[in-house]
C-alpha cells in the first residue's frame, strides 16, 4: 500500500509544509480553475500546488476571497 504524503523538496531534503488549502489556480487554455493545496519548503521557500481535484470552468464557482494563480508556461511531458 502506498502513503501519498507532502512533497519533499530535493535541494533541501525536507517535507514541505501545507500553506494553504483550496489554493486555485487558473489555466488560459482553456480557460479553466482548479483548486488544490500550496505546499512551501521551510528551508528555501520553494512552493509547489499539488492535489488537484477536477476542474471548474465557471469563475461564479470561486471563493469570495480567491486570487487565482495565472500560468504562465504550460508543462510539456518529455
Amino acid at each position: 500500500m502506498s502513503r501519498c504524503g507532502p512533497p519533499i523538496c530535493v535541494p533541501c531534503a525536507v517535507e514541505m509544509r501545507c500553506e494553504k488549502n483550496e489554493f486555485i489556480v487558473a489555466d488560459p487554455e482553456p480557460a479553466t480553475y482548479w483548486s488544490g493545496d500550496m505546499y512551501r519548503c521551510p528551508g528555501c521557500g520553494c512552493r509547489v500546488v499539488t492535489g488537484f481535484g477536477a476542474p471548474f470552468e465557471d469563475a461564479a464557482l470561486l471563493p469570495p476571497s480567491a486570487v487565482p494563480l495565472h500560468f504562465v508556461h504550460s508543462l510539456e511531458q518529455k
